[in-house]
């Protein structure tokens, strides 16, 4: 698994939240462990838009996972060709809803395998 950054800030923000051990940490550690077992992608670029926000790019797809502790809600979104991702599904600030975040990226990479695409 290879974690990037977009900066040096976004690695000390991000190595201040993993040591914090709060439940953004908690589920963070769940989407990593999920996404590695449950899909082929192993690199995530990593940024912050604060503090209780974390923002995760799945590299060679489609896919950002917002984790945003103060409205506490999982979002999925999807990349295309427009400037703005759009909101794919919204889920609960839980360990289940990071689950079935990686269920519905899962669903559809295997999806895409079985189409041959």
């Amino acid at each position: 698994m290879n974690i990037e950054y977009l900066s040096h800030h976004e690695a000390a923000q991000f190595h201040d939240m993993i040591h914090e051990d709060g439940d953004l940490a908690t589920l963070f550690g769940t989407l990593m462990v999920q996404m590695e077992v449950d899909t082929d992608y192993d690199t995530f670029l990593i940024s912050f838009d604060d503090e209780k926000t974390i923002r995760v790019t799945v590299e060679d797809s489609p896919y950002i996972v917002v984790m945003d502790e103060d409205t506490q809600t999982v979002e999925l979104y999807l990349r295309d060709d427009t400037d703005e991702p759009t909101l794919d599904e919204e889920c609960d600030f839980s360990e289940d809803g990071v689950l079935t975040v990686v269920d519905t990226i899962a669903s559809r990479v295997l999806g895409d395998e079985t189409d041959g695409t």
